[in-house]
């Protein structure tokens, strides 16, 4: 059994509540987080998961000093205390089931024009300056995610590596699971065309690139995202596509049986 969750945020205290009774119930088994997990003193509810596996999201890199990969290598650290495989460092392998992934990032592939008229006509280009300066205005990475790096040259960074560990483990391994906090692919991405600023938020979901490297993979029957705070099933092709999140009303994991 995998139990799966994303997006604890605990450093709010009304979702630390609910992270404490999501956990109130033990359970055994297989547990993924994929990423944000804001306070990382929650790890230690998570205790009686064997394995446990976890993505870092985006709020988990945030700083004010210093660079997002030294905060990337300090989240890693402390997840690693409460014994959990952080696949930002490296795929992991259980038995005939092998774990890939990270936080993956965003390019802009996942903004739709058409729902956009004052951009028609322009160019590639154009969108992506228009969509960098516009994240200042909704979206916090742009203060506090701080890479060294464009988004699309962080982007194509992370599609590189998560290409070379599908690689690394797809010949000693029946079937690989994804695990990401951003999106790879646009038809799991919650569309809300009526709403301006939700589409334009979804430019920052993920990237398109990291799904055309899954799709690649025969073996990788199953992806396992957050980042959307919402709870869906989708079919991509031949895979499963699973986004998690933890409902502060109704705290849940969403469990995957025979998905192998």
């Amino acid at each position: 059994m995998i139990h799966a969750i994303s997006d604890l945020h605990c450093d709010r205290p009304s979702r630390m509540d609910a992270t404490i009774e999501l956990t109130r119930h033990p359970r055994k088994g297989t547990l993924i987080i994929a990423g944000d997990f804001g306070d990382l003193e929650c790890l230690a509810l998570f205790e009686g998961f064997n394995p446990k596996i976890a993505v870092l999201g985006n709020h988990d890199i945030w700083t004010t000093k210093g660079s997002s990969q030294d905060k990337a290598k300090q989240a890693i650290n402390r997840l690693k205390e409460y014994n959990f495989h952080v696949l930002d460092e490296a795929p992991f392998i259980d038995g005939k089931i092998a774990y890939v992934g990270g936080i993956g990032w965003y390019d802009y592939s996942l903004f739709r024009k058409e729902y956009f008229p004052e951009v028609t006509g322009w160019s590639q280009d154009k969108i992506q300056e228009y969509l960098c300066k516009n994240k200042y205005l909704i979206w916090n990475d742009a203060r506090f995610a701080k890479w060294g790096k464009t988004d699309i040259e962080k982007t194509d960074e992370l599609v590189e590596k998560l290409d070379k560990d599908l690689e690394s483990v797809t010949a000693k391994v029946d079937s690989i699971i994804v695990v990401m906090h951003h999106l790879p692919f646009d038809s799991i991405v919650l569309r809300m065309p009526e709403s301006k600023a939700w589409e334009c938020c979804n430019a920052y979901m993920g990237s398109k690139k990291f799904g055309e490297v899954i799709e690649r993979y025969d073996k990788a029957k199953t992806v396992i995202t957050g980042h959307q705070h919402r709870t869906r099933r989708i079919k991509e092709k031949k895979i499963d596509c699973y986004t998690v999140a933890l409902n502060p009303r109704h705290p849940e994991f969403t469990s995957l049986n025979n998905i192998l």
